[in-house]
């Protein structure tokens, strides 16, 4: 076969295999298998703008699980400039944002590893996925976008557990946004028992005392629990004695608005008092006991 033959046979070759990756060797290699036709690296150079063929592929090769085969197997994509490489995190991307979409899941390196495994039968390192996905961004939006009783069980399970701290706040707002509702439903004060009961029966899913302190700003859920509740729930849960080892500032707070209520309620009975010591004469109120600077009171 001549040169130009050969040329023309790769090209041709490489339309109807498009599972190979437009490298040179690994096209010298597959052909010369396929075909028993032994097709030099520098023919492959010659025939195929290499740095093109290879992005398009890249974009556009419609098998996945040859993708990541590709992307696991050492020096495969190393030698690519950067546009490939941003083809490449892109296209990964694409694959674990559709599994994590299928699946539901809070999208941490290590599920989604098992998952692409499970899918596609490829064992993707945790640190390839780490070093190509945008994992923060993607860990934010499931967080804020999430079903409400996602969360909870995602918390049960840990899930949050190694995440960097900007994924840590995320989770602290929308649980609080999550279980400030069922507080305002239930009347009960907000300890960590009570909130545990309110997420068991909402939604089935049991956190501990523990877990809720550290996922859960439980203090400022009880602040706004005191200042929005009325005498009676307050007075209520006092007596059942729901208040007991809260934080300092939420004990102030528990104090001042009992000290509020007694006063309120002191008024209450001094202004009783003084009605019943009047007595009423004709069309005035004479006092029994006698005031500063006046006996008589007229209506």
């Amino acid at each position: 076969m001549e040169k130009e033959d050969k040329k023309i046979f790769v090209r041709v070759a490489l339309r109807e295999n498009p599972d190979i990756f437009p490298s040179p060797q690994e096209i010298s290699s597959e052909l010369s298998k396929k075909y028993c036709v032994k097709i030099s690296v520098h023919i492959v150079k010659e025939a195929v703008n290499v740095k093109k063929a290879k992005n398009k592929w890249l974009r556009d090769s419609p098998d996945d699980r040859r993708f990541l085969e590709c992307l696991n197997l050492h020096g495969k994509f190393s030698f690519l400039d950067e546009r490939g490489r941003k083809t490449v995190r892109k296209r990964l991307r694409k694959i674990c944002k559709a599994i994590c979409a299928e699946e539901g899941f809070f999208p941490a390196c290590n599920r989604i590893a098992e998952k692409i495994n499970e899918k596609y039968r490829v064992n993707i390192s945790e640190r390839t996925i780490l070093r190509n996905l945008e994992l923060e961004q993607m860990q934010i939006k499931w967080v804020k976008n999430t079903d409400a009783g996602n969360l909870p069980d995602a918390i049960r399970k840990a899930r949050f557990s190694s995440v960097r701290e900007e994924v840590k706040k995320a989770v602290a707002v929308r649980f609080l946004k999550i279980i400030a509702p069922l507080v305002r439903q239930n009347g009960m004060f907000p300890s960590r028992t009570a909130i545990s009961k309110m997420i068991w029966n909402e939604y089935s899913i049991k956190l501990t005392r523990c877990t809720l302190g550290s996922r859960l700003n439980i203090e400022k859920l009880q602040l706004d629990w005191l200042k929005g509740c009325s005498d009676d729930v307050f007075l209520s849960n006092l007596k059942e004695q729901r208040m007991r080892g809260v934080e300092e500032r939420v004990k102030k707070k528990i104090t001042e608005r009992k000290n509020a209520i007694e006063e309120q309620k002191a008024m209450g009975v001094d202004h009783a008092d003084f009605v019943k010591k009047a007595k009423p004469r004709g069309k005035s109120l004479v006092l029994l006991t006698p005031l500063r600077n006046s006996h008589r009171i007229n209506r």
